[in-house]
């Protein structure tokens, strides 16, 4: 004989069993514990907060409590003429403030050194932009991951909007 079972959604911990089995005559028992170990959940983005043009923060929420957290660049797509960055790599332009593991957040800043921004100011047509897609990735020391994606973008003024 068998028997199976599928314990609620994030159930975990020790269940103390006994089964029984009966020929309606003689009875047999036995008592073990079932060990249910936890799933690791990844933290989930809840919203990107640009504070102004060129910084915020990224607030996130994880299910498991107590997880400790990093974050990091893990992406970059440069959606105009990447020639007016004169070789300057545009993953330097964004930072990232150490996760702030009480509050579940991650400050960043943007900016442009002032030779880069030159030249974007010198390059940029009127009406052109460069636009900045940066993915940034919000992991579990277990490895659960979840992204959110900052967009910066530079016109010929050299503005951010």
């Amino acid at each position: 004989a068998t028997f199976s079972g599928t314990p609620p959604q994030d159930s975990n911990g020790e269940l103390n069993l006994t089964v029984t089995a009966s020929d309606g005559a003689l009875a047999a028992s036995a008592s073990f514990a079932l060990i249910v170990d936890p799933a690791n959940n990844a933290p989930e983005i809840l919203n990107v907060v640009y504070a102004g043009e060129d910084f915020g923060q990224v607030l996130f929420t994880d299910p498991d409590i107590g997880d400790a957290h990093t974050a990091s660049v893990t992406g970059l797509a440069v959606i105009g003429d990447e020639g007016l960055l004169n070789g300057a790599d545009a993953f330097d332009f964004l930072s990232l403030a150490p996760v702030n593991q009480l509050a579940d957040t991650v400050y960043f800043e943007f900016g442009l050194s002032g030779e880069v921004s030159a030249e974007l100011a010198d390059g940029l047509s009127e009406g052109e932009t460069l636009t900045f897609d940066y993915t940034i990735t919000i992991a579990d020391l277990a490895g659960a991951e979840s992204e959110a994606m900052l967009t910066f973008s530079v016109n010929e003024d050299g503005f951010l909007f």
